[in-house]
Formats: structure tokens, C-alpha cells, sequence
């Protein structure tokens, strides 16, 4: 099912067949996937693709963190987050940084 979803995503962006069809189908499959499972990092990574594509980047970014709650190690999800925000989060920076940048600096 996320599978199938993640296919038709991947069709979208590839600006092959109907848009509009394929996001609404990948939708279907992905909210029938989150019931069944809401603490599927999976599931809310594709969502948050879906978001994007659908232009609604605060929705994107909500989803791409609950896949990084659920999956910390989910490399995808953190990159897609970036690109959603556009910088990394002043958290990450901070926690992550051993030299003496500082958050002025990116």
C-alpha cells in the first residue's frame, strides 16, 4: 500500500500521467495506511512528499518530523525536512556544532 503510494509520487514528480489523479490516489492509499498504522515512519515521510507537492509546506514539515520521531535514522525525512524549511532547525544546529559558530552565521 505505502509502496504503491510512494510510486505514485514518484510518477507525479516525475510530471508523468494525470497530477491531479495520481496525488489524489496516493492520498487514498496513504490515509488507509495511517489507519492502520499511525506510528509508521513510512507513511508520514510519503505524506509529507504528498504536502509538498500539493504546495502546503507547514503540513509537509509536520509530517516529515513525525516520520523523525518515529525513525530517527530516517535519512530522507530529515533531508526532506531541510528542503522544506529552506535551513537547518537553530535546535539541530546547536546540538550538532562542535566549532564556534554561531546561528548568525548560516
Amino acid at each position: 500500500m505505502v509502496g504503491l503510494a510512494a510510486y505514485k509520487l514518484l510518477v507525479t514528480t516525475n510530471h508523468i500521467g494525470d497530477r491531479e489523479q495520481l496525488m489524489l490516489e496516493a492520498e487514498g492509499l496513504l490515509r488507509e495506511a495511517l489507519a492502520r498504522d499511525v506510528d509508521n515512519h513510512s507513511v508520514r515521510y510519503n505524506l509529507g512528499v504528498l504536502y509538498n507537492l500539493k504546495n502546503d509546506p507547514s503540513a509537509a514539515l509536520r509530517e516529515f518530523e513525525r516520520a523523525i520521531e518515529f525513525n530517527p535514522s530516517h535519512v530522507f525525512s530529515h533531508a526532506s525536512r531541510i528542503s522544506t524549511t529552506g535551513f537547518p532547525l537553530r535546535s539541530e544546529i546547536m546540538r550538532t556544532s562542535t566549532s564556534a559558530w554561531s546561528y548568525s552565521s548560516f
